[in-house]
């Protein structure tokens, strides 16, 4: 895209990089091209650090997963040769899946508190059915369910309205 604009632009003005370069800092007073040049930099620092923000949240995310799944297999060797015949790793692999659900959501594109809701509600709901499928009794995930999938709804609905995009 850039290369397409600036072919435009040559083309258009026959200017090549460094005689636009020269023909705006001619027509620029010195103090009018240093503040020009000053703005163009704090531009370009600002978009690094945007940049180098979003791959810092990820490399986090990323650092939180690795640990998530250390410790949780980790839970698992323990409960498997000390209590085999009752599955409480799950409780904590379900509990801390829902922060990283969380987490996942405000960093990645689909970020935002919609997509984050969106991703807790997945791991909640995942985590309910399971538990109501190891525990005796009728079945009563989808009660909960049912009212996540409603707020989240609604939430979507809010967010469409505060769009502008339904009326």
């Amino acid at each position: 895209m850039v290369g397409r604009v600036a072919g435009w632009a040559a083309e258009q003005y026959a200017w090549t990089g460094r005689t636009m370069v020269a023909d705006v800092k001619s027509k620029l007073s010195p103090q009018a091209w240093r503040a020009h040049v000053a703005d163009a930099l704090r531009e370009e620092r600002a978009a690094s650090a945007s940049s180098d923000r979003g791959a810092t949240v990820q490399a986090l995310f990323f650092a939180h997963f690795s640990i998530y799944l250390a410790l949780n297999i980790l839970l698992f060797i323990i409960n498997l040769l000390a209590t085999p015949g009752f599955w409480w790793f799950l409780y904590p692999l379900w509990a801390w899946g829902m922060v990283l659900a969380l987490h996942a959501g405000l960093t990645f594109p689909w970020r935002g508190l919609l997509g984050a809701h969106l991703a807790f509600g997945a791991v909640l709901s995942a985590g309910l059915m399971g538990i109501d499928a190891a525990t005796p009794g009728g079945p009563w995930w989808f009660y909960p369910v049912g009212a996540v999938v409603l707020t989240l709804l609604f939430h979507a609905g809010l967010r469409l309205d505060a769009r502008g995009e339904r009326t």
